[in-house]
């Protein structure tokens, strides 16, 4: 007789799921089903939630989404079943005491740091229309009649934050850095273009221009600072940085009177700025009270004329640079 031929032998699969019984009708905590209308419902049971065993037996399509948002009119529920007012509590206790915190910090660590940065702030504190005002009175400084500045104690609703003087945006006597500062930018942009204009540019006339701007006016500002210490005047440095910047606002007008009209345009503007920026820094410095021991050193009637008349040979060299 002829040998049965073998079968060949099949490996079963790795994770092969052996097939699930199907749940006995008669099971404890079970629940009998039965088919009506082609689909498979569950018997209600006295032990689960009835929601629960609605969803159960809805279709697939309808059945809501475990991670699905809520709708619109669902209340909102934190996490953990916190409530949001509390939530809300924790998060201001927590902000308070991370302010603490820092200011702590600076207070321990960077001692002056936080005073520097509010006493620079409030030289930046301008809007629009001390800006309008601030660039009226350096065009026409001759029409103005009080240069006394305004003290806190002038200005109700403010807050002192250890000044002792009103800030820009409240008196138009008080010395800014943001015009300065951006009349500096300003001539240092007028100055490239001109240079354009003669097909002289190159990229080191920006950085050159703005450094020879700043070098002449820190010496001039440590100059002015030396003769009021002899004379005893009280002046802030910052005082003296925005009193002295006012004059970038001349060479914007002066390099744009030479694009415009050409060296005679730039003279012309050259004098009329140097009249304009010579009474502001007569004005300004004199309106500064001595100090209590003051009466010392240079008199001021030679000292602020003579600071007034030097500012046309400065317009001249930073305009000509």
């Amino acid at each position: 007789p002829r040998p049965a031929p073998r079968r060949a032998w099949t490996p079963d699969p790795p994770f092969a799921t052996p097939p699930r019984a199907a749940p006995s009708p008669c099971a404890p905590g079970g629940a009998s089903r039965r088919r009506a209308g082609g689909r498979m419902h569950q018997r209600p049971s006295p032990n689960r939630p009835y929601a629960m065993q609605h969803e159960e037996g809805m279709p697939a399509a309808h059945q809501p989404h475990p991670h699905a948002a809520p709708g619109p009119g669902a209340a909102f529920t934190a996490p953990g079943g916190l409530d949001p007012s509390t939530l809300q509590a924790g998060g201001a206790v927590l902000q308070h005491t991370l302010s603490t915190a820092v200011d702590s910090f600076k207070q321990r660590y960077t001692p002056g740091v936080h005073e520097t940065y509010v006493s620079i702030k409030s030289y930046f504190a301008v809007d629009n229309a001390y800006v309008l005002s601030k660039l009226r009175v350096l065009a026409f400084p001759f029409r103005k009649a009080s240069w006394r500045r305004l003290s806190v104690e002038d200005t109700p609703g403010q807050a002192a934050e250890g000044h002792k003087f009103a800030q820009p945006r409240q008196d138009v006597n008080a010395p800014d850095l943001y015009i300065p500062f951006m009349g500096l930018i300003t001539f240092v942009l007028l100055a490239a273009y001109s240079q354009g204009k003669t097909g002289q540019f190159t990229p080191e006339v920006i950085s050159a221009t703005g450094i020879y701007c700043c070098v002449v006016q820190g010496v001039e500002v440590l100059v002015v600072r030396f003769l009021l210490g002899m004379m005893q005047v009280n002046a802030s440095l910052l005082d003296l940085c925005a009193y002295t910047g006012y004059k970038y606002v001349a060479l914007c007008l002066m390099t744009l009177g030479a694009l415009l009209f050409g060296t005679w345009g730039f003279y012309l503007v050259l004098l009329y700025a140097a009249a304009c920026v010579g009474f502001f820094v007569l004005k300004t410095l004199a309106s500064i009270p001595p100090g209590p021991t003051g009466g010392g050193g240079p008199p001021r009637h030679v000292v602020f004329p003579s600071l007034a008349l030097a500012q046309l040979p400065l317009l001249w060299l930073l305009g000509t640079f």
